[in-house]
């Protein structure tokens, strides 16, 4: 492999928004390391390092009008891209 040749990269890591912490942590107990999801209770976006989950204190400024199944679809057919702004 010479030193131009890549994988692409496609962001794994997102799991979408959730209304609370706990309903994060009820679809993902854990989640894996370098897992993220932003929390719309706390408007923050949140981390896993693999073992809990830990409120980053980044806010998240969510401007999203929709249910969760309408961000889900969006975000399967465009996975490299990220809904959310952190400030």
């Amino acid at each position: 492999m010479s030193e131009f040749d890549y994988t692409p990269v496609q962001f794994t890591h997102d799991l979408g928004v959730f209304a609370t912490a706990a309903a994060l942590q009820a679809q993902y107990p854990t989640g894996r390391p370098g897992d993220y999801a932003t929390v719309t209770e706390t408007n923050t976006v949140w981390t896993s390092n693999g073992t809990a989950w830990a409120d980053s204190t980044l806010q998240a400024n969510l401007n999203w009008v929709g249910t969760q199944a309408d961000y889900n679809a969006i975000v399967a057919k465009n996975p490299q891209t990220l809904y959310f702004i952190i400030e």
